[in-house]
């Protein structure tokens, strides 16, 4: 069994997935992609990735679980057992924005790749998600959404400006910030503030 946790910009996992399945050889049909319903991971759809594991073969197989940061800490637990107990030719692919929104047992059963999206693909600014805002300028949210493209955006700035200050305090401010807003600790809007104030 193989398992990569691995931290993607959402127009980087169509990518992802395929480059995955060429260098393991996993034929598309035996790919299984299992994306939130109604807005999490749930733990019917662990139970299904169970009971398809139930059956044996020689294929190597690939489940791609979308949006892992959607999963609650029930739903994570209940998959632990299917990344500990099966043969090398089942294949976990766990996709996230934030790393650290997984489980530490999850972590430890998983190689942890980060994925960072190329600079010259970066787009001029056109959405709240593309903005670069100052850091005195607050921007109006109203959605988790939005705030999430914003965290996106200002945590793609600071990972900009890192190379030249080498000072990682605010991004890993950053990354607290948009870990508690996938957690649903705190309101958009508070999120947005804090993160265009830190």
């Amino acid at each position: 069994m193989s398992a990569q946790l691995v931290q993607i910009q959402l127009d980087q996992e169509e990518a992802c997935v395929s480059e995955y399945a060429d260098a393991h050889k996993i034929s598309s049909s035996w790919i299984f992609h299992i994306r939130p319903e109604l807005k999490e991971l749930s733990i019917k759809q662990v139970r299904d990735i169970q009971a398809e594991l139930r059956f044996a073969g020689s294929a190597p197989r690939l489940f791609v679980l979308h949006e892992f940061d959607t999963a609650s800490a029930e739903v994570q637990n209940a998959l632990l057992k299917s990344l500990e107990e099966h043969e090398e030719t089942i294949h976990f692919l766990l996709l996230v924005r934030n790393q650290y929104s997984a489980l530490p047992t999850i972590i430890s059963r998983c190689e942890v790749v980060v994925r960072f999206e190329q600079e010259d693909k970066i787009k001029p600014a056109t959405s709240i998600s593309e903005q670069e805002p100052e850091n005195n300028k607050l921007v109006g949210v109203k959605t988790s959404i939005e705030a999430q493209e914003l965290m996106d955006a200002l945590i793609a700035r600071e990972r900009k400006s890192l190379r030249e200050s080498g000072d990682s305090k605010r991004i890993r401010t950053l990354l607290r910030l948009r870990n508690s807003l996938l957690h649903n600790q705190i309101t958009p809007q508070s999120i947005a503030d804090m993160a265009i104030l830190a």
